[in-house]
């Protein structure tokens, strides 16, 4: 009795040892992934920007305001666009 006690606390430790870790494993991965994220989207949104300036080197207003709005939809964070599309 004491020994079939025995295995089953030891099956029981053992499943939750691995699940703990499997948490713990999927929580670094997302979190790697997290820090990514916002990375990509600045990049991005500063492409939108220099598209935007290029356009309005050219003139061409209606591009620009289209690029710069796309930046803010891409990183609302980011105030270079905000401030350049308020300057427009």
């Amino acid at each position: 009795m004491k020994e079939r006690r025995k295995e089953l606390k030891m099956k029981y430790y053992s499943i939750h040892k691995i699940f703990f870790t499997s948490i713990i494993a999927l929580l670094s991965v997302i979190n790697f992934y997290a820090q990514e994220k916002p990375e990509k989207l600045a990049r991005q949104s500063n492409k939108f920007i220099a598209e935007a300036q290029h356009a309005l080197a050219d003139n061409d207003f209606a591009s620009a305001e289209a690029s710069y709005r796309k930046a803010i939809a891409t990183d609302p964070s980011n105030i270079a666009a905000k401030y350049n599309m308020g300057n427009l």
